[in-house]
């Protein structure tokens, strides 16, 4: 038995108007269906418990401004808030309030201002650049002052410069940096080895960028990626695994990104992990969610609901099913797995048709790297058929990893039917986000995956596309399983130019490339919906990525 939408309605709504108490919520919600712990973050996202903050409604469609608290649903729990080892954009979307970085993306848009630094400066030949740090800028917690040391810890640390090394994923962020120099307590000079032409699309104004105190990290070791302290507006006070997060107003903010961002009015911002889609919608109708990630087949409703406001934005990130090149090693098979693919029939029953289809890894919306004339793999039964004859396989099984999310699993569902029609049969495998996001570790279905079903995010250069498919990221991202130098050597050049043109054809010759392995079915570009109430302003960036900090 599960809820319907309209008994969580009603549920919701006789809460949060006072109709019905802490203890007689919990046994309606058990009685409806929900388990314990899904009663529990329903009750904390209403305002039930004393641990969730105030409450921010007052019946659907009747929700009342919060006079202190953000409160936010996000597409998954936060992991990891250590920016060198982050696993989820949600991590991202949290340590953003916290942190921030010599410069930073405007919000909306994708011009770089500075934010830590009052001057940053990059040298004519593109291997230095000196900066000058705000004075006065204070680390939360008591942690003393932002200064150059910081700059250079945060920096050498994630490209493994320090010792010991951290070996971070990250690192490549950072494979062109030989040093950070400190000319002053508020001065120093970043220095590259070669020229590194994401560095200011993908690195410094993102997450890579951040700047740690090196006094907090060196005292906490491994707990500060759930303890995170930074110079952001909000500090970070609590973490209940997969119900919330909580950060409140750090007192004694220094303004870094006053000059081109909003004094948000929240004095706590709490994020509110409710895994069922339609639970989140109809809390967030009622107001005690003030906005939060709603799947795109909850989209219609949103937009015939009188109360909610519906944002949505395009992102960068891309939907793709990885054939392991190392447990699925006939090309003809790989070539017949591809042939199958029913892309549009993903799209439509998966994401409600409102996902834009993927005929590579970078978005024309990108502008570099995007491969205008790359092939269109449609579903060809017949032709997937005669691959598979060649490939002299027969009995095919296969393993399918896949997020045990709802609209992800759909998908996985739909790519399992399609292989049955030529033959294959597929096991599905689903996993949580955290088991399938380990890594180093059994990522991805661990290292004897033969399929995957994934979503991957990016920054707005192609090296952050590109760069988990490199030799490095094997046992790592690389969940295709695939080393090519060729591939690699393309991919390089294309980091160590700053002319648009040429990087362009790197990316694209590195394209033509893997596509011959067909080792990769890119299925979709996703764009981001959010619903919220009309009394929030979400604040989000280009690609749709919500600055909470910002958010007014």
């Amino acid at each position: 038995m599960s809820p319907t939408p309209e008994d969580i309605r009603s549920l919701v709504t006789d809460l949060t108007s006072s109709r019905i108490g802490r203890r007689q919520f919990l046994s309606r919600a058990m009685a409806l269906g929900l388990s314990g712990s899904a009663a529990s973050v329903l009750l904390a996202a209403c305002g039930g418990s004393s641990t969730s903050g105030s409450s921010s409604g007052q019946g659907s469609g009747t929700a009342k401004p919060p006079t202190t608290t953000l409160t936010y649903r996000p597409q998954t729990d936060i992991q990891d808030l250590d920016p060198a080892f982050w696993v989820s954009q949600d991590d991202v979307i949290v340590f953003d309030c916290v942190y921030e970085g010599l410069v930073t993306f405007k919000p909306g848009t994708w011009q770089v201002v500075n934010q830590l630094a009052e001057s940053f400066e990059p040298s004519s030949n593109g291997l230095k650049f000196h900066f000058k740090l705000k004075k006065g800028i204070e680390w939360q917690k008591g942690y003393g002052e932002v200064r150059a040391s910081d700059v250079k810890f945060s920096y050498e640390r994630i490209a493994g410069l320090t010792k010991p090394k951290l070996n971070s994923p990250y690192s490549g962020d950072w494979s062109a940096l030989d040093s950070v120099q400190v000319t002053g307590p508020y001065e120093g000079t970043i220095i590259l080895k070669q020229p590194f032409a994401p560095l200011l699309h993908s690195t410094l104004p993102a997450a890579s960028g951040k700047v740690l105190p090196e006094k907090a990290v060196t005292k906490l070791g491994k707990s500060f990626s759930t303890n995170p302290v930074g110079s952001g507006p909000y500090e970070f006070v609590s973490w209940v695994p997969k119900q919330r997060t909580t950060l409140k107003r750090f007192a004694n903010y220094s303004g870094a990104s006053s000059a081109f961002a909003a004094k948000a009015p929240w004095s706590t911002i709490q994020t509110q992990v409710i895994d069922s889609d339609n639970t989140a919608f109809e809390v967030i109708s009622s107001g005690t969610v003030a906005f939060g990630y709603i799947p795109p087949a909850l989209v219609g409703q949103a937009q015939s609901a009188n109360s909610l406001h519906v944002y949505s934005k395009p992102t960068l990130n891309y939907y793709f099913l990885a054939i392991s090149q190392k447990n699925v090693p006939n090309l003809n098979l790989r070539r017949a797995i591809r042939s199958a693919i029913d892309v549009p029939g993903i799209i439509k029953a998966a994401y409600n048709g409102r996902y834009t289809r993927a005929y590579g890894i970078i978005p024309q919306s990108m502008g570099i790297g995007y491969w205008a004339d790359a092939p269109r793999y449609d579903q060809d039964l017949t032709l997937a058929k005669q691959y598979l004859h060649k490939s002299g396989q027969t009995n095919v099984t296969l393993n399918l990893a896949v997020t045990n999310d709802q609209t992800d699993e759909a998908a996985a569902q739909v790519i399992a039917a399609n292989l049955a029609q030529i033959g294959i049969k597929v096991n599905l495998q689903p996993e949580d986000s955290a088991t399938f996001d380990a890594i180093p570790g059994n990522g991805g279905g661990g290292p004897h995956r033969q399929l995957v079903y994934s979503n991957f995010v990016s920054e707005p250069d192609p090296y952050w596309s590109f760069i988990w498919f490199t030799c490095a990221q094997i046992g790592l991202w690389n969940w295709v399983d695939w080393c090519d130098a060729g591939f690699t050597s393309l991919l390089d050049k294309g980091l160590r130019t700053y002319d648009v043109t040429e990087r362009n054809q790197f990316y694209i010759q590195a394209s033509k490339l893997w596509d011959a392995q067909a080792n990769i079915a890119w299925i979709a570009y996703p764009t981001w919906y959010f619903a919220a109430q009309p009394w929030v302003r979400p604040s989000l960036r280009p690609d749709g990525y919500p600055y909470l900090w910002n958010t007014t």
